[in-house]
């Protein structure tokens, strides 16, 4: 087993994001991109490579992965989720086989006709939190490049959110301070970096204080 530390920018992370949350029934901390990666309201999100190419290659069952937000827009680091691997598949079109044959939607992130990306009024309306989004034909191009990113990556790792933790309305923050104490090797997240032992351990003795503070 192998466990890793990744980020993503949430869909409060820019001022048409938080929008979106006032606007819609959606959650503050969920993927603000147009495919969202992972799905985290699915009962199985996925991992693919739409948004960390060859990611997914790395992963296999019983593999832990930590979710934290980036920084950008919301001042600090927040843990949003840690999912564990229960499957892989060699492409997109076999996961969505995975998920009927277990009558279940197919997750957003998995670039079949069968699903579509969100509409520009759901998301951040950034790519990479760099590029700004201003109209429908931006998030057809947005979607083009997650088509060919799926292509070139199609490796799926099919996850189930570990012990329940999953915190899309109110995270705990995992400040710079903290965060630097744990992640003793360093904690860059485009390329996720597998914990050592001690990296492991010290976040879970950060997390289990972390919920006794918050009252989870």
């Amino acid at each position: 087993m192998s466990i890793y530390l990744s980020s993503f920018y949430p869909l409060i992370c820019t001022k048409k994001g938080k929008e979106a949350v006032s606007k819609n029934p959606l959650y503050p901390f969920i993927d603000g991109s147009c495919r969202r990666e992972p799905d985290f309201e699915n009962k199985f999100p996925p991992i693919t490579g739409l948004c960390r190419p060859g990611f997914a290659k790395r992963l296999n069952p019983d593999d832990l992965i930590i979710y934290i937000t980036n920084k950008k827009g919301i001042g600090s680091h927040y843990l949003v989720a840690i999912l564990k691997v229960i499957d892989t598949t060699i492409n997109h079109k076999k996961t969505e086989q995975w998920y009927n044959n277990k009558k279940l939607k197919t997750p957003n992130n998995i670039m079949v006709n069968s699903t579509n990306p969100n509409s520009l009024d759901k998301t951040h309306q950034i790519t990479g939190c760099e590029k700004c989004i201003k109209d429908s034909e931006t998030i057809k191009q947005w979607d083009k490049e997650y088509n060919e990113r799926a292509r070139l990556n199609p490796k799926v790792a099919i996850c189930e959110v570990w012990k329940k933790h999953l915190y899309l309305n109110k995270p705990t923050e995992l400040n710079d301070k903290n965060l630097n104490k744990i992640f003793t090797s360093g904690h860059g997240t485009m390329n996720p970096h597998t914990l050592t032992d001690i990296e492991w351990n010290k976040f879970q003795n950060w997390l289990n204080s972390a919920i006794t503070k918050s009252n989870y």
